[in-house]
């Protein structure tokens, strides 16, 4: 090989064709990997350039990270970026260590997914908020299939007829990794579905092929993830008091959550996000735990009473000062 040969170019080609890693993975690979060796002074990412990084190096970076005031998860998806670079040159026999294996990565604090409450879920869905005509029941059925079955954005904007199976009443679904996972309809969702791609045959005058994406825009192309984003927002903005993000994920953390909730079994949960690994799915053990605290402490007079004194107390706290 060229020792001047681009070695991420090079990751970025073993990600894609062998690993079936989405345009979207690749460019957080590629800017994450770039903009380290960037700041180390780098301007090709050569064999040279990664046999001569260092442990040192490394900690260098992580130091002026920190005081960019750069995020604790920004840092570690970085240091994860590089990492899998570097055992891909250790694999094909480029670089003999991977300097990111012994260098401690900040804690980053715990995330607790956002999702809407049930009756917020009933208030979105309710059928008067969405006009009586073909871009209305789309929009209705579009917010339905992400709360019902638990899609990514990605997923969504790829479905196409023949992923659906009627009699089955199942959808097959593309994930992350071109892996397939088949997730079950609702009664609902079925009947929706047969009658929207009817009026959509009505609507432009065209018989559906298999091939089609099942959601389309009042031009009959395949809606895309921006307008996907849009509608949700747009919906979850209008008709719930709903104040934090109002994006498609919100909605997939919202039916995972229900789902646990309503005693699901995890990996059954698991399994239809279509997660490679369960501690993937253990957040929503976390928010189950923290709706569980947030009830205790309003309704158990242990729990009320607790909750009132903290009150006072911070109220106590905020006269001293």
């Amino acid at each position: 090989m060229s020792l001047s040969e681009d070695l991420c170019e090079r990751f970025l080609d073993y990600l894609k064709f062998e690993k079936n890693s989405s345009p979207h993975t690749l460019r957080a690979y590629e800017h994450d990997i770039r903009s380290f060796f960037e700041a180390l002074g780098y301007k090709e990412i050569s064999l040279e350039a990664c046999s001569a990084v260092q442990v040192g190096d490394v900690r260098t970076w992580l130091s002026s990270a920190v005081k960019s005031e750069m995020g604790a998860r920004t840092i570690n998806r970085h240091l994860s970026s590089l990492g899998s670079f570097y055992r891909y040159l250790q694999r094909v026999a480029l670089c003999k260590t991977n300097p990111i294996l012994i260098v401690p990565r900040p804690k980053a604090p715990k995330y607790l997914p956002e999702f809407l409450s049930e009756p917020e879920m009933v208030q979105l869905l309710a059928p008067e908020n969405f006009s009586d005509d073909w871009a209305g029941r789309r929009d209705r059925l579009l917010l339905l299939m992400l709360y019902t079955m638990g899609l990514r954005r990605s997923e969504l904007v790829a479905l196409k007829w023949k992923d659906f199976n009627p009699r089955e009443r199942t959808m097959l679904i593309f994930g992350k990794r071109k892996k397939e996972r088949l997730v079950p309809l609702t009664t609902e969702v079925v009947t929706l579905l047969e009658s929207y791609r009817k009026e959509t045959e009505l609507s432009f005058d065209l018989e559906v092929s298999t091939n089609s994406a099942i959601l389309v825009d009042n031009k009959n192309v395949g809606v895309t993830a921006a307008f996907v984003y849009w509608v949700v927002n747009r919906y979850i903005r209008t008709y719930t008091e709903h104040e934090g993000k109002a994006s498609p994920h919100v909605v997939r953390h919202t039916f995972a959550t229900h789902l646990l909730q309503n005693g699901a079994d995890i990996v059954a949960i698991k399994d239809l996000l279509g997660h490679a690994s369960l501690s993937t799915t253990q957040i929503y053990t976390h928010t189950d735990l923290a709706l569980l605290k947030s009830s205790y402490l309003r309704s158990h007079p242990r729990g009320l009473k607790f909750s009132q004194n903290n009150q006072s107390s911070s109220a106590e706290d905020k006269k001293k000062e």
